[in-house]
């Protein structure tokens, strides 16, 4: 590359990393009312604010990135304008292919950054965001469940009791649990102890329930219910609202190759294509 080169370079990416660095401010601090939301409600610390904002940025990068290379293009080329540079450079006989070849490797270089972190960084740090969330909230969950009492608002259809809770390692002890999230079917649960964990791969309160019973009924069937007793069960608390949902993580948090895989296997492109 030779200093013309060089120097119109320099022109474009001064501009475009000030653009990037105000783009991508700005947008982040349109997500503070979120991070603000995880700060008071679940009393993350400082390291783990920071952990969700390193998360976040690459999300944001496929945005930012492209907008910051058209503005520091076009920032560039107008001040070589203003100053008559390109004028001068056509009269010292260099040609417009020349001048515009820093700006397609700039454009290239942009282009294959922006196609990786949307392939493969922004998934896997979506993903990170949502295990981030989780574990604060796994680790809140002595300050949302309260031992002794009905709780009923902590899981959205749910009421859980509570007798005991140890802190290290978390357990729940004497444990009645009412599911009612399904509209035709309730399920109520006894367990003598249970062991929370955050379960990265569905995004959900994973409960291992131990020395318990289980009775379900069906208000679509004329039988009373369903009783079954248990010496281990694996209970899924879905953090999503939604109780129909399937307790996986969204398109934006799965990666390209196992949406591609969904892709073949269901025949339905246009939802999967349009989250890359």
């Amino acid at each position: 590359m030779g200093r013309i080169d060089r120097y119109i370079l320099r022109e474009i990416l001064y501009p475009s990393l000030i653009g990037l660095s105000a783009l991508t401010f700005i947008v982040i601090t349109r997500e503070l009312g979120r991070l603000l939301e995880i700060v008071v409600r679940q009393s993350a610390s400082a390291t783990e604010v920071w952990a969700i904002v390193a998360a976040i940025v690459p999300n944001l990068l496929i945005y930012t990135l492209p907008m910051a290379i058209l503005v520091g293009i076009l920032t560039g080329f107008g001040r070589l304008s203003s100053d008559s540079e390109t004028i001068a450079l056509r009269a010292a006989g260099i040609s417009m292919n020349r001048i515009l070849a820093p700006v397609l490797a700039l454009g290239v270089a942009a282009w294959l950054v922006t196609t990786a972190i949307t392939a493969w960084i922004a998934p896997a740090t979506a993903a990170h965001v949502l295990s981030l969330k989780g574990e604060i909230l796994l680790r809140q969950a002595p300050l949302v469940v309260k031992p002794g009492i009905f709780n009923e608002e902590t899981i959205p259809g749910v009421t859980l009791y509570l007798k005991s809770i140890s802190s290290t390692p978390p357990e729940w002890h004497n444990i009645l649990l009412d599911d009612m999230r399904r509209k035709d079917e309730e399920m109520i649960l006894f367990a003598e102890s249970g062991a929370p964990a955050f379960n990265k791969a569905s995004n959900s309160i994973q409960v291992t329930l131990k020395n318990g019973n289980s009775y379900k009924t069906s208000y679509l069937k004329s039988q009373p219910f369903d009783a079954e007793s248990f010496l281990s069960k694996t209970l899924l608390i879905p953090l999503s609202e939604d109780p129909e949902g399937s307790p996986i993580p969204g398109n934006v948090e799965t990666p390209t190759r196992t949406l591609w895989n969904r892709m073949q296997n269901h025949g339905t492109a246009s939802t999967y294509i349009m989250e890359r």
